[in-house]
């Protein structure tokens, strides 16, 4: 009776140990993201993407209540509509959002997720760290490195990638499977490896990646353990629960019939990790940042010309990071070999297809021609690529063979696998801090003067302001009232923003992604809209008729005479003039061509008119 309260009274302990950790990753999390938890009704971290997200959402919780299809909507590129096998959806955070959604506004939901993840990826490593090393303080030093580092606050504004927490989670309980053999750790890690998958599909390649690279390296050193039955048959099981989970979201992208443009490795080429790029800290640093800025500008510009962008060129790991590696190198601890292994291959992969240095050759090979390497692998790569890998590289890499096997040609952007990179490092960080720590904890002098607390305070000092991104950027955008006021209309029509777009690079301009964000709140079909990748047809109906004359700034359309028609075929119970998007001369022009029209409504961002047509 007394080992049984004994064990419960050191159950609750740990409970109460790992809850105060999780309190201080809270702590942590509104600190590194102010001034967000004091906007979250209001305000969203700044971003074109997020716009998206939170369409998604809205999108998700519309079409599960309404019985539609979740992969299909006609509420954008209204009347024919789009596919969304493809898209970017982070379909974990979507269906989380919905109980959210009950009880939270848009705004404030995406923001409960956004922190979430920064808190829940702390979380998971310093559960993955506490379990190989049993030291709560390297663990949490491990956590706040992966939880906070540059890249994530880059990508504020792509919720899929800022989505890492499950993968952690989903190591943790892999390697409890290797080891312990339970099947309530294969069935753990069937989950989390769905969470993966459905926060993003990046993050389910790279988990894949890591589960050959583990398998092989075991058969060369546990074998035993890997060709073990049980291992075996609970492995099986593992992958078998997942295709169970993971097939209605998988089951649309392998029988869609829509023609998807061919992906090209162009992104590749210029999305690439600068080996040098690796010691240079975040233009979002508060800091250093607007120094650092020339520096990103320069490696992302070929020939005079911007190419790349700073977000996928941000991979700075901490220079912390960078020397406590070092150290165990050094030292040889045991436990990081194939920690380090793992993290060498996806340094390489995230140098893309060729070898950049400071935007220069780093090894200039007398008689390479990558470019004519390039071509005769992919033969639909555009002229610009060609350009940079003819004039600024000259040592090709592994992921010019990922790339080519299938699937893996979804790895657009090579710079992203620091983020597998950056959890393997961590790992080595927290074994090296365990060790350090353990090494001081047992020294008298270093007792005595309480060193090892010391320097853990010390390691979360660097951390913090090397990873200092404050104030978090915000957009706060200002919804006109217009829009709440016909969403209180259940009629059916249609909204024609104009101007319109009618290719992916205009349609994904930040302020054409408004338009769905506006639709979030009014509930009516557009005419356009931002997706991750757009089937072939997307944009034939704009370009096929004569709405194609309203997607630029050089509008010579006599809309009201000409389009009279179309405005009643397609049902548009309003078109909005969104001043911002136009220049003063076509915004003049439009307002002359609409003045037949009667004015609904107009502030400072938009002119609302109702065409006489659906009166």
């Amino acid at each position: 009776m007394e080992k049984k309260i004994k064990k419960q009274k050191n159950k609750f302990r740990k409970l109460k140990l790992h809850l105060i950790v999780l309190i201080f990753y809270v702590i942590f999390t509104i600190f590194m993201t102010y001034p967000l938890v004091f906007n979250m009704n209001s305000s969203l971290p700044s971003g074109g993407e997020t716009y998206v997200f939170v369409w998604n959402l809205w999108h998700t919780k519309k079409a599960l209540f309404e019985g539609n299809n979740l992969f299909f909507t006609n509420y954008i590129f209204y009347p024919k509509g789009e596919s969304l096998v493809f898209h970017s959806f982070s379909m974990f955070n979507s269906l989380l959002s919905i109980p959210l959604q009950i009880f939270f506004n848009l705004t404030t939901t995406y923001n409960i997720l956004f922190l979430l993840s920064f808190i829940l990826t702390g979380f998971g490593t310093y559960f993955l760290i506490f379990y190989l090393t049993k030291n709560r303080k390297a663990g949490f030093i491990s956590g706040l490195l992966l939880a906070f580092f540059p890249y994530r606050f880059v990508h504020i504004a792509h919720l899929n990638l800022l989505t890492l927490q499950w993968v952690p989670f989903f190591i943790l309980y892999f390697i409890k499977t290797f080891k312990e053999r339970t099947i309530k750790n294969a069935i753990l890690s069937s989950i989390f490896l769905t969470f993966t998958a459905l926060s993003s599909w990046y993050y389910l390649a790279f988990i894949f990646l890591f589960i050959v690279v583990f398998l092989i390296y075991n058969i060369f050193y546990k074998r035993d353990y890997i060709l073990d039955k049980k291992f075996i048959r609970f492995f099986v099981l593992m992958l078998l629960l997942f295709a169970i989970f993971i097939y209605p979201f998988v089951y649309p992208m392998l029988t869609t019939e829509d023609f998807y443009p061919e992906d090209s490795i162009d992104s590749a080429v210029v999305h690439s990790a600068d080996i040098a790029a690796f010691f240079v800290p975040s233009t979002t640093h508060s800091v250093f940042g607007k120094y650092v800025e020339p520096f990103y500008n320069h490696i992302n510009t070929y020939n005079g010309k911007l190419y790349g962008n700073i977000e996928e060129s941000t991979v700075f790991l901490g220079y912390l990071t960078l020397i406590l590696t070092f150290f165990a190198i050094i030292k040889k601890y045991k436990k990081i070999k194939f920690w380090l292994l793992t993290a060498f291959i996806f340094f390489i992969l995230s140098l893309g297809p060729a070898l950049h240095f400071n935007n220069l050759v780093l090894i200039p090979v007398e008689g390479w021609n990558l470019d004519k390497l390039a071509k005769d692998i992919y033969p639909n790569i555009n002229e610009d690529a060609l350009e940079i890998l003819k004039n600024n590289i000259a040592v090709p890499l592994p992921y010019l063979v990922l790339y080519s096997i299938p699937y893996f040609n979804i790895l657009r952007n090579p710079s992203r696998f620091i983020v597998i990179l950056m959890l393997f490092l961590s790992i080595v960080v927290g074994i090296t801090c365990s060790n350090i720590f353990d090494k001081i904890k047992n020294k008298k002098l270093f007792k005595k003067y309480n060193a090892e607390k010391v320097l853990f305070i010390i390691f979360i000092v660097i951390i913090t302001f090397e990873f200092l991104q404050i104030p978090l950027n915000l957009s706060y955008k200002e919804i006109p009232e217009f829009y709440y006021n016909i969403s209180k209309d259940n009629s059916f029509y249609s909204i024609l923003d104009l101007p319109l777009c009618n290719d992916t690079i205009s349609c994904y301009n930040t302020k054409l992604k408004e338009y769905q964000l506006y639709q979030t709140i009014h509930n009516k079909p557009i005419f356009v809209g931002v997706i991750s990748r757009y089937p072939l047809d997307t944009f034939d109906l704009i370009r096929n008729t004569e709405l194609n004359k309203l997607t630029s700034n050089e509008t010579i359309l006599d809309l009201p005479e000409i389009n009279r028609e179309l405005l009643r075929e397609y049902n548009v119970g309003f078109i909005i003039l969104h001043k911002s998007n136009l220049n003063e001369e076509t915004l003049d022009h439009l307002k002359n061509l609409l003045s037949i029209y009667e004015i609904v409504y107009e502030d400072d961002i938009l002119i609302s008119y109702k065409p006489k047509t659906i009166q």
